[in-house]
């Protein structure tokens, strides 16, 4: 009674009153020392050792399978975990009392269909093909047989097509159905049977792991926005490791530190935040404090002008950011006496000037002032 319920689909094994070795039925019910059988309309009342458990999924030839785990007859190389195969045989009992059956394996790597057993293998998920009833096989063109191989070119003669050789008769088909079955015999389904026109999959370029690694984007020197951690901003690429394609980049991020940082860490710079102000508005004019506040974001000067609005009710106040800025480089000079003068130290540059040409006292006031009135060379 452990072996079976009730409702389980028995197979017997022995033969018994007039069930025969292979004959499947149902369990009805049980009795002190074995178990009600029930084939057709006959009941029989038997040892349990005369039947056995017909496994709930029997594949038939050309079902699409694929193993749950590596092959026991001979390793992965014969099935591995995953792998997808075709069935190309019906099962049969092995000594072991395991059900097996023959596959081919996609790849084809052994050259042979190996064995497999049936508790190592699950179905894959049916998919739509082509039935031979719709197919007419035309010369030249290869085709794809119920057990997943490939045969072609194919040759015509009157209804019957062989495939690789006219003379290959072992290949066989109806040519105007792909059956390799007889003419009455319509529904069994045999491996060479033809069930579609071979379509080959898209070659796929073959990766090379042993590729010289992608060039570093960024090199010492580029400056570039930077995360390490919870520290984050612009900064200067210090040093960069080719060897690392995780950490390759030492930064140097503005005022924080040298950190290594992951390459989706590293990105080119980003422009700075705008900062801004916040200044009181009368009679539409700006009237900014003489050192006002620098706030770094827009934002945060907004909420000033917020809070000094409630503070200083009927008044306005307004954010002023800094968009552009201008600025000219610092004049170099020739002469020590053209910076004293444009310091404005003309005394000190009339000297100068004497000193250096031995110029009299008025011509040299008169060099200095020109100087200090057209510094950039304008015509006087």
């Amino acid at each position: 009674m452990g072996k079976f319920k009730v409702g389980d689909r028995v197979r017997f094994v022995e033969k018994y009153s007039t069930a025969e070795v292979g004959d499947e039925g149902v369990v009805e019910s049980f009795w002190s020392e074995g178990v009600n059988v029930k084939v057709g309309e006959t009941s029989y009342g038997c040892f349990d050792r005369r039947v056995e458990l017909v496994p709930a999924w029997q594949p038939k030839v050309g079902d699409r399978v694929r193993f749950v785990r590596d092959s026991t007859a001979g390793g992965a190389r014969f099935g591995a975990k995953g792998e997808k195969a075709t069935v190309i045989s019906n099962p049969r009992k092995s000594a072991n009392g395991r059900y097996a059956l023959d596959v081919t394996l996609d790849n084809n790597r052994l050259g042979f269909s190996p064995g497999a057993y049936i508790d190592e293998l699950e179905p894959l998920p049916a998919v739509a093909a082509a039935q031979p009833a719709d197919l007419t096989i035309e010369a030249g063109k290869f085709y794809k047989t119920r057990d997943g191989r490939k045969v072609g070119p194919a040759f015509v003669r009157g209804d019957i097509a062989t495939f690789g050789e006219l003379g290959n008769w072992q290949s066989a088909v109806w040519a105007d159905s792909g059956r390799q079955s007889s003419r009455s015999n319509t529904t069994s389904e045999l491996p060479n049977d033809i069930i579609s026109e071979w379509i080959d999959e898209p070659v796929v370029s073959a990766s090379n792991d042993n590729a010289a690694p992608a060039k570093p984007k960024f090199k010492a020197g580029d400056r570039v926005f930077a995360k390490f951690a919870a520290i984050s901003g612009n900064g200067t690429v210090v040093r960069v490791d080719d060897l690392d394609d995780r950490m390759p980049y030492l930064v140097d991020i503005d005022g924080r530190g040298s950190f290594w940082c992951y390459d989706g860490d590293v990105d080119i710079a980003r422009a700075p935040t705008p900062t801004a102000i916040v200044a009181l508005i009368e009679d539409g004019q700006p009237k900014p404090a003489a050192r006002p506040f620098v706030h770094t974001t827009e934002s945060a000067a907004k909420a000033e002008a917020d809070r000094l609005a409630g503070i200083a009710k009927g008044q306005q106040f307004g954010v002023y950011i800094l968009t552009t800025t201008s600025q000219e480089a610092v004049p170099t000079y020739k002469h020590e006496w053209q910076r004293l003068a444009a310091k404005g130290e003309k005394i000190a540059a009339i000297k100068e000037l004497r000193a250096v040409t031995g110029m009299q006292l008025k011509p040299a006031k008169d060099v200095v002032e020109h100087f200090v009135e057209y510094p950039y060379g304008a015509a006087a």
